[in-house]
């Protein structure tokens, strides 16, 4: 491990103490931490686990950002699945068969990679308990969730051999596309009274959706990627428990090419201080493996800076998400 990536380690590990520390309760468990302690998110009745904090390019070699919650000591939903989320769900402890929902929040790689592997995994291992899997409908060159995956299993699809996902005969699915574009929350599936709702979000050409759990004495949102200027999404996210925020870029978006497609760090800011959330993480943290023109732009390049502007607009401390940490929402 590298000096640099000590101290960001230790800064996650600090941060997932005082995100405790602050109120959710608990002690912090550093699940992976070492390879000799098994994951422990699972002991938490419910629990936020971090699969992935980072995003293209796996700056800091950081997963593809992906979060696992668990609920009643077992697995409720996963959120977005990249190319490396299929392995960190082993070493979070998962068995196969185990996930009951899949929430995808747009069709972006870095999001959805990881899927033909995991379904791969689960035909494998001969699963049969349905998988529910809900994400965004089409737009702007964009399919569909459920076309998405017949391009991917289909008769002709890119994965010859996996038809069987789509007719049930090998892993059951029920598939849901969820509108991207009309601005209202649509709650999509009640699943022993934990909710899961929706809401459109803005992240350039790619229809995208942020996600609510509700469970009744708690509330879990992940906003995904998008600008943060919505003020929909603030009344959304409405005194979160758990508010999930990305913080892919520093302040320097602002006048570059991803503005308004990914927010500033004041943006984050102010709709976490706007929703009232009670916590807030911040996750898909960027950096660039070589130097380019937007070398700087990226969080991980000032992560001081970023995290020093999103807490003064919310008016509080927040967390920085670290691959394999656990944060409980009820011990």
């Amino acid at each position: 491990m590298t000096e640099r990536r000590a101290c960001v380690r230790m800064t996650a590990i600090i941060s997932a103490a005082l995100f405790l520390r602050t109120g959710i309760a608990g002690q912090l468990r550093e699940v992976g931490g070492s390879p000799a302690s098994p994951p422990a998110c699972s002991d938490n009745a419910v629990a936020v686990q971090v699969l992935g904090s980072g995003g293209p390019m796996h700056g800091q070699g950081r997963g593809s950002s992906a979060y696992l919650v668990w609920i009643h000591h077992q697995p409720f939903a996963l959120v977005d699945i990249g190319g490396d989320t299929p392995t960190a769900l082993v070493k979070a402890g998962v068995a196969a068969g185990a996930i009951p929902t899949l929430l995808i929040s747009h069709l972006h790689p870095d999001h959805v990679s990881g899927l033909p592997d995991f379904l791969w995994g689960e035909m494998t291992a001969h699963r049969k308990e349905p998988l529910t899997i809900i994400g965004p409908d089409g737009g702007q060159g964009f399919p569909d969730v459920g076309t998405f995956l017949h391009r991917l299993f289909g008769e002709g699809g890119a994965f010859v051999g996996m038809q069987g996902v789509l007719d049930g005969n090998d892993v059951p699915l029920a598939v849901r596309s969820v509108q991207a574009s009309h601005k209202e929350a649509l709650q999509v599936l009640d699943r022993s009274g934990v909710k899961i709702s929706t809401y459109p979000v803005s992240h350039g050409k790619a229809p995208s959706i942020a996600f609510r759990i509700d469970g009744g004495d708690y509330r879990i949102v992940f906003g995904g990627d998008q600008g943060y200027v919505d003020s929909g999404f603030a009344s959304f996210a409405m005194k979160a428990d758990v508010l999930i925020l990305h913080a892919i870029a520093n302040e320097h978006v602002a006048t570059e090419r991803l503005a308004g497609i990914v927010g500033t760090p004041a943006d984050l800011g102010q709709i976490a201080r706007r929703s009232q959330a009670k916590h807030v993480i911040l996750s898909h943290l960027m950096l660039a493996t070589t130097q380019n023109s937007d070398s700087s732009l990226w969080s991980l390049a000032n992560l001081d800076g970023v995290r020093a502007s999103i807490e003064r607009a919310y008016g509080a401390p927040v967390a920085i998400a670290e691959d394999s940490l656990c944060f409980p929402v009820r011990p």
